[in-house]
């Protein structure tokens, strides 16, 4: 990972399954003054089968066509996933506050290996972010 603390999961170690995700700002301007490419996006969308062994259509729904992640779809199905909160495509009042992250439906036939999946998606796209901005 980076040399500084980018994100920091919350609320993990309580009950039930659901979990936040608070986001370096820093960061996510970064990520929402990059252009992704077509190229690109089709490359982070096979990260998950590539390096977890983890077959997700299409995990990684980004902000227009920047590295800024909106979500993480787990499984669409049972609506699962990892959506920013209080986001409405509205750059300059998102960033006024905490940018949080939060699980949906987590509770809904809930496994450890969910968690799992959940975080290791979203580190994928914190460490090969920067890669793909270079």
């Amino acid at each position: 990972m980076c040399e500084k603390i980018i994100w920091q999961p919350k609320g993990i170690y309580q009950k039930g399954k659901d979990f936040r995700i608070i986001l370096n700002h820093e960061f996510a301007n970064e990520m929402i003054n990059s252009r992704l490419s077509r190229k690109d996006y089709l490359s982070l969308q096979e990260l998950p089968m590539e390096t977890m062994g983890v077959q997700i259509k299409e995990p990684y729904i980004f902000y227009k066509d920047t590295l800024f992640l909106k979500q993480i779809n787990l499984r669409a199905r049972d609506g699962k996933w990892l959506t920013l909160e209080n986001f409405q495509g509205e750059e300059k009042s998102a960033f006024r506050n905490q940018l949080k992250y939060s699980t949906h439906n987590l509770d809904y036939r809930p496994s450890e290996r969910d968690i799992e999946i959940l975080l290791g998606l979203f580190d994928l796209w914190i460490e090969y972010s920067p890669i793909i901005k270079s």
